[in-house]
């Protein structure tokens, strides 16, 4: 096998390597939000595929904490109700013991002689996918892998 096949051989090994490594870590990804349920707010968090968090690991963080106001368990379902006692940003977040992580944060503010709170900015979420860009680049990795060897094994017998 001449210099130039090894060469691009081993590039495609190695970007393939690399770009299937990236999916995998992605693979899993985590997503969580915030809604307001009739009693209380109710954070839930689900894994890329919609599979629940169940039963993992949370923890709410109020404004300007510098302890969690709330600990806890996710129910079967990856939800967790949480009541807040004070407007400002709430933090909720998610962990399993696999290292899967979520944080969602909303605004919420109280109303007039109420303890009621209302949102009132969006929540957000740490989700991320693989865009689509990064996913053709894997394909084309593996295609180019797969030619290059079946060249390379042509070109022996």
């Amino acid at each position: 096998m001449n210099w130039t096949v090894r060469v691009l051989v081993s590039t495609a090994f190695t970007l393939s390597v690399l770009c299937s490594a990236m999916s995998a870590a992605q693979a899993h990804g985590v997503r969580s939000m915030i809604t307001h349920g009739s009693q209380a707010w109710v954070a839930v968090a689900v894994f890329s595929d919609g599979t629940p968090m169940s039963y993992t690991r949370v923890t709410v963080v109020g404004p300007d904490a510098t302890m969690p106001f709330q600990k806890g368990f996710s129910d079967k379902n990856g939800k967790f109700a949480f009541v807040p006692d004070r407007p400002g940003k709430w933090t909720i977040i998610f962990q399993d013991p696999m290292g899967h992580r979520s944080q969602a944060s909303t605004i919420i503010s109280m109303s007039q002689g109420s303890k009621e709170a209302v949102v009132k900015a969006p929540v957000s979420s740490d989700y991320t996918l693989l865009p689509t860009g990064i996913k053709a680049l894997i394909g084309l990795c593996f295609i180019m892998l797969l030619a290059l060897l079946a060249r390379t094994f042509r070109h022996r017998h």
